[in-house]
């Protein structure tokens, strides 16, 4: 029998040589991953890997900027939570963009005991695992399938440029390897906007260059075959078109008011000019009205407005409360924008929060506003001890409202609390003094050695006139737990309201001898030895805060009252409260939310 070929309509060019009937099959999945062609890119991807897992010796001479991120097991924890909240999570994910939230809500309660307590993460471990949370499991290995079959596509597809000798083999197989190179980082590596562009820009090229080179089928399609295609495509492209220029009209407005926004903050930082600052970050407010944050760096700026207005003694009574109700109904409204514009962020609900608080001895009723946003902050941020923190300030700043008002109408002054109604008052206060308690306690669960809380605590027992029984309870929980620096400070603080110095002060020495950078332990005890006249132990002590905070103006001017031999609180309290009657400690408390606030 004889065996016939084919022939074309252009000769014998269609007919296949008969040494390509013993032509080898085409290469297996394994072949092609073990080709040279891809031998090369393998290998170097094999050492990437291996160097992520294991520090290479070159790590010791090459000091690397340290990268903070949440672990694996971190981000897969959130993941759990998150999916055990809601089905719809388990299913479809959070949304886009919305890791931090998830993060915020579900986070380990371990995390506290790290100098990164406060800080947001935006994104998880890798950003495979971001989107997990953030498509859910559906979402996920859809996306994956979608890349494996790009995978599969772009191994066989360079292999078959290879084997027809074609010029676009290697811009397809550069282009490939450098897309598989981006797309394995998304496993192991949180990815940016750039890294995202060039994964889908290689991808692009790889398709381009295959389907250029035949290895892929194009799909045709005219427009002009009928009249009705022909229309309909016109009517499609025109569409196309408008979507196009309000596209770009939109997005330029969202980056011109992004230009505005970090005009408006740099002009105020440089030259304190709340005007300025106002103009630029009100254009920023009225060309995207969609970005909480514009509206909280307005409602700072209308803060400091309001303040400059209060401290304006040039203005009649009237004209001030007239200017300065102007300025805070703006103020208000400005804040509420936040919270409606991201009511997911708790910065928003403390925002607003923080304008009733700094309004309680203004405007009546404010401390229950208060309360009630730092509430729905620590709703949506249920980790962080400095959202119950907030809340028990806020109750005490009630509750010597109250106490005021208390000690006006027992002296007859006034005529908005009338003397029958100081019972109610006195036991108004009371609870708000026990509510404070009770969040003060939340966030020293979360924080046990966390300094405000402490701090406040003592002002609160303070208030309550239980200084005795505070000082009891709290020696007994030092002595079933030494090592608690965050019991130490409260039991010093404690021994230093009730002027038992030299208490408190070897107090303070044994928590600074176990956490020799406590700042506010050292602060008292700094202010413990200048009761007890030892003036060289208190510079030495103040010494040793301002390094660990140099940009701490009140400790520099007890340096200098020190030096010159004066009281180290001369000149500071009075006019400013002593320190034993404040609510803020003198020392920030390190590791908290970095948040961008205008001073």
């Amino acid at each position: 029998m004889h065996s016939r070929l084919a022939k074309s309509p252009d000769g014998d060019r269609g007919a296949r040589p008969a040494g390509d009937l013993l032509a080898p099959a085409p290469q297996s999945a394994a072949a092609l991953f073990a080709g040279p062609k891809f031998g090369l890119p393998l290998v170097l991807m094999v050492i990437v890997a291996i160097l992520f897992f294991v520090q290479p010796p070159i790590s010791a001479i090459v000091r690397l900027p340290a990268e903070v991120r949440p672990s694996l097991s971190a981000t897969l924890d959130i993941a759990r939570s998150s999916f055990s909240a809601s089905i719809s999570h388990a299913i479809v994910g959070s949304g886009p963009a919305t890791f931090l939230y998830e993060y915020l809500m579900h986070r380990s309660i371990a995390l506290n005991a790290t100098g990164f307590w406060g800080v947001r993460f935006s994104q998880g471990f890798s950003t495979i695992s971001t989107l997990l949370v953030t498509l859910g499991v559906i979402g996920l290995l859809t996306l994956l399938f979608f890349f494996g079959l790009f995978v599969f596509t772009g191994f066989y597809g360079v292999a078959s440029l290879g084997r027809r000798k074609s010029p676009a083999e290697r811009v397809a197989l550069i282009s490939f390897v450098s897309f598989l190179f981006l797309f394995l980082s998304w496993f192991f590596y949180p990815a940016n906007f750039t890294i995202l562009l060039f994964t889908f820009l290689f991808a692009g090229m790889t398709l381009a260059a295959l389907r250029s080179g035949g290895a892929m089928e194009g799909l045709e399609f005219s427009i002009l075959k009928t009249p009705q295609r022909t229309f309909l495509s016109s009517l499609c492209i025109i569409i196309l078109i408008v979507g196009v220029i309000v596209g770009i009209y939109w997005q330029g407005q969202k980056y011109l008011a992004s230009v505005f926004h970090t005009i408006g903050v740099r002009s105020y930082s440089k030259n304190q000019n709340i005007d300025a600052a106002m103009k630029y970050v009100g254009l920023a407010v009225s060309l995207d009205q969609t970005r909480d944050t514009y509206w909280r760096t307005f409602a700072q700026l209308l803060s400091l407005r309001a303040q400059a207005v209060l401290s304006d003694k040039n203005l009649e009574t009237a004209e001030l409360q007239r200017r300065y109700q102007a300025v805070l109904q703006s103020l208000i409204q400005a804040g509420q924008r936040a919270t409606q514009v991201n009511p997911r962020d708790p910065l928003n609900w403390r925002e607003l929060a923080s304008i009733y608080e700094d309004n309680i001895a203004i405007v009546g009723g404010a401390d229950r506003f208060a309360v009630e946003n730092y509430e729905k902050a620590a709703a949506f941020n249920p980790k962080n001890p400095a959202e119950y923190l907030n809340i028990a300030q806020a109750y005490v700043r009630g509750a010597d409202m109250e106490q005021a008002q208390i000690a006006r109408a027992s002296q007859g002054k006034g005529t908005e609390v009338k003397k029958e109604d100081i019972a109610k008052l006195q036991e108004d206060l009371r609870g708000k003094l026990v509510k404070a308690l009770e969040n003060l306690q939340k966030a020293i669960e979360l924080k046990s050695d966390y300094a405000p809380a402490y701090f406040l605590s003592s002002q609160v027992y303070e208030r309550q006139g239980n200084r005795a029984l505070a000082i009891q309870k709290t020696l007994e929980t030092k002595n079933f737990n030494p090592l608690d620096t965050g019991v130490g400070y409260q039991l010093g603080l404690l021994y230093y309201f009730d002027n038992q110095t030299e208490n408190a002060r070897d107090e303070f020495v044994r928590v600074t001898g176990l956490n020799p950078d406590f700042a506010n332990a050292r602060y008292f005890l700094g202010l413990s030895y200048d009761r007890l006249g030892n003036k060289d132990k208190a510079i030495e002590q103040f010494e040793r805060i301002q390094k660990l905070n140099p940009d701490n103006e009140e400790v520099k001017k007890i340096l200098a009252n020190l030096q010159a031999g004066k009281d180290a609180l001369a000149n500071i309290a009075p006019p400013g409260a002593a320190p034993q009657q404040r609510i803020e400690t003198p020392e920030e408390e390190k590791g908290g939310e970095s948040v961008e606030k205008l001073e």
